[in-house]
This record gives structure tokens, sequence and C-alpha cells, in this order.
């Protein structure tokens, strides 16, 4: 069984990644709204319905692709921005008490495009990060990340690493806050915008305030309208809004789509925009 999953790392959230098909090509980002405009989900003949608990099961294999851009205008009145673009690939090694507790994950492309506002030529130049290229293992206890050989990584790597895979040892964002109990088109469901600064950063975001509304019903999934208001550990605060997508089967996300600004402690600020889909094959054997 396969089914669109999504999950994601902004320039701010640290690192991550993609579908079967590779990231767009810097030059084709799309920053109007439609970039975050959720494609309507193909209806179905009821207006409730319940989201499925399933753990994650060894074998299950996921790949995540995360595109963001932000931009922002400095004080001189210089324009720049940076873009993220990831792609990793997780296969679950080891799972208890509804966490991936052990993976096994390939870093296919992990790299950021300077634009310094300047030369178009120059505009998205880009640059691979040290997670790049990267095949490692990752284990819940204790929380480490080792070369798929076993031996060490630098703290660099480690850190960018953690912040991509967010859920190692940790039940899935959405299948934590999604109640055991059908759900109605127009329901609020405040729980999944903590669930949702969870799945983005989890480790240096925190919720000021936010909310959720079921808004439609697919054939396999369902469409959230979702806001969050962030407060960094850095002291910058983000503004988002957009969609996501989360599957009824298993309440896995299938895509995350948002836009917003976000102001820096010195009071600069910008706009970002962020797009995370994935896709999950489960384990056939059950």
């Amino acid at each position: 069984m396969k089914m669109r999953w999504a999950g994601a790392a902004l320039m701010f959230l640290g690192a991550c990644g993609g579908g079967r098909e590779a990231p767009a090509t810097p030059a084709a980002i799309d920053t109007s709204p439609a970039h975050v405009a959720t494609p309507a989900a193909k209806p179905i003949a009821t207006e409730r319905s319940t989201f499925k608990h399933r753990p994650p099961e060894v074998g299950d294999r996921i790949r995540v692709q995360t595109d963001t851009l932000s931009r922002m205008t400095r004080p001189d009145g210089v324009a720049e921005g940076e873009r993220y673009i990831s792609d990793y690939e997780l296969a679950v090694r080891g799972a208890a008490d509804s966490a991936v507790t052990e993976a096994f994950v390939v870093f296919h492309k992990n790299e950021r495009h300077a634009w310094d506002g300047q030369d178009d030529d120059y505009r998205f130049a880009p640059k691979p990060t040290p997670l790049e290229g990267k095949r490692l293992r990752m284990r819940a206890e204790p929380l480490s990340v080792e070369e798929e050989t076993g031996g060490p990584v630098s703290a660099d790597v480690s850190h960018l690493a953690l912040a991509a895979v967010s859920d190692i040892g940790m039940r899935g964002a959405m299948d934590a806050a999604l109640p055991d109990r059908e759900l109605a088109v127009g329901e609020r469901v405040d729980a999944l915008a903590p669930a949702l600064v969870r799945a983005l950063n989890p480790r240096t975001w925190h919720l000021a305030s936010g909310g959720a509304t079921l808004r439609a019903l697919g054939e396999e999934d369902g469409t959230f309208e979702a806001s969050i208001d962030v407060q960094t550990e850095s002291g910058r605060t983000l503004s988002l809004s957009g969609s996501m997508r989360i599957s009824r089967e298993d309440r896995t996300i299938q895509e995350i789509r948002l836009r917003g600004t976000f102001k820096e402690p010195n009071g600069t600020g910008g706009e970002l925009v962020y797009l995370r889909t994935a896709e999950l094959s489960r384990n056939k054997s059950k």
C-alpha cells in the first residue's frame, strides 16, 4: 500500500526531505499563493470519518521531500533570501510503543541556495550541507546518530540529522494528537496546532497560539486548515498558515503547505513559503 506522506524542515527548522521524483530545480520554485493551496481532495459521500491509529512497523519505508523559500529586505534596502531543498529516505529498523526506535536514513539531497538579491545568475547558487550523501543509522535509546558502518559522525551532522528526522523515539505528532473518534467536516481540532509545530521543529520552536479545522474528507485522507504563531529559542517569531493532508488509514502526514512571515529579534523580517510531501511504503507482511 502506498500513500502520499508528509511531514519538513525550514531554513529555520534545521534540515529535511522527498517524493519519488527529484526536487524541483531552484529556478522553478513557485512563490505564488497557489504554492501553498492544497489541491482539492476527491470528495466522498460522507461528512464524518475516523482517522485510524496504525503504529510504524519494521520494514516500513518513507521518502520525504522538503522545499522552503525565505525572503527578506535588510534595513539598507537590499533583498536577500535562501532556499532549502532536502530529499531523504528512511527505513524502519526498530519500532516500539507506536514510535520508530531505530532507522537507517539516506540523505539523497540536502542543500541551501543563497540569493544575494542582486544578480539573477547567482540567485540560487547551491551549497550542499554536511548531510548531503550521508548514510546514517539513528537510534532512540540512547538518542544517537552514527555512520552506516557504525562509526561516529560530527556534532554538526548529528544536530542536522536529528532536526531533519525529529520523531525518532517519539510517537508521530499527528498520531498522538488525533482523537480516537469520528471527526466531522468543519470541526475544530486545535490539538493539531502543537502537533504541527512538533512535526516541523520539536526542539527549538514553541507554540504561542494556533488552531486547526477539518475542511474536507477524501477517499484516503482529510484536509485540515491550520495556523500557528511560533516563538523560537533564538527569539525569532513566525506566523504561518496553510493546510495539511493526513491519511485516514494511519494518521501519517501526506502533505504540509504553509505560507507566512517571520521577524528577527532586531526587527527585520520577511516572507516564508514551505512545502513538504512524502511517500510511505508500508510493510506488506501484515
